[in-house]
């Protein structure tokens, strides 16, 4: 996700006067910002831009899910489509597909099916903690991908038949190359999301796609894995 500073609602034209908002006083106040923000308990983020490495990513994620989205009657969006969370947060993915109903005025995403992060060393605790966690309590979503920027790796988290998520890696050191997202069928290669990008890649024939690649994904992990190790994306 693009790098985010807490705005204290305090220093808010709208909110003098207290330390926090609610959810709607939140979107009164947040119309008129020229700003966007997030809004986690009960605090904006506003919402700053990302590098060139970064933007180059979310497009090329979209570019490989908006046509299967579009097959499958959902819509793919990057970067403005609100998430809101049942504990009351609200997130800005980096892309979302979502499926109907739809309304041309409406700000949120209804029935988000997949969510795509860019991590950065400024979000990625976040990315892999607090989002995570988020994300999967939204009853109708399937699929959160993690991009990372240093190395050539998504991290994919998947909820199964029976509520629970498993996760897939694909990167070099678990020799996948794709993982196929669950709503419209969108295939995320490693090589094209990565393709105009400073990103290194594996060494040639290290990585293979799954025999079947639909069930890359090892469904039925009770568990999503922990984070990676922290890194840092090149200079």
């Amino acid at each position: 996700s693009s790098a985010e500073r807490i705005l204290s609602p305090m220093a808010a034209p709208l909110r003098p006067d207290a330390a926090r908002m609610t959810f709607a006083e939140f979107l009164a106040w947040d119309a008129h910002q020229p700003l966007r923000h997030e809004f986690v308990d009960g605090v904006p983020r506003a919402m700053s831009g990302g590098t060139e490495r970064h933007d180059l990513l979310v497009q090329s994620v979209f570019d490989a899910l908006r046509p299967g989205a579009r097959a499958a009657g959902c819509r793919a969006y990057t970067h403005n489509r609100q998430i809101r969370t049942p504990n009351g947060r609200m997130y800005y993915p980096d892309v979302v597909v979502a499926c109907g109903p739809f309304g041309m005025d409406d700000l949120h995403a209804r029935t988000p099916r997949v969510v795509v992060e860019v991590t950065s060393p400024s979000t990625r605790d976040a990315d892999y903690g607090r989002k995570l966690r988020d994300y999967q309590t939204v009853p109708s979503l399937q699929a959160y991908v993690v991009v990372e920027q240093a190395m050539q790796r998504l991290e994919c988290y998947e909820r199964a038949a029976d509520g629970s998520w498993s996760h897939t890696e694909v990167s070099a050191a678990t020799g996948l190359d794709q993982y196929v997202v669950p709503c419209g069928g969108g295939v995320l290669r490693l090589a094209d999301v990565y393709a105009d990008t400073d990103v290194p890649g594996p060494p040639p024939g290290l990585l293979t796609a799954p025999a079947d690649a639909p069930d890359a994904a090892a469904n039925g992990a009770p568990e999503p894995a922990p984070p990676p190790a922290d890194v840092t994306p090149p200079a």
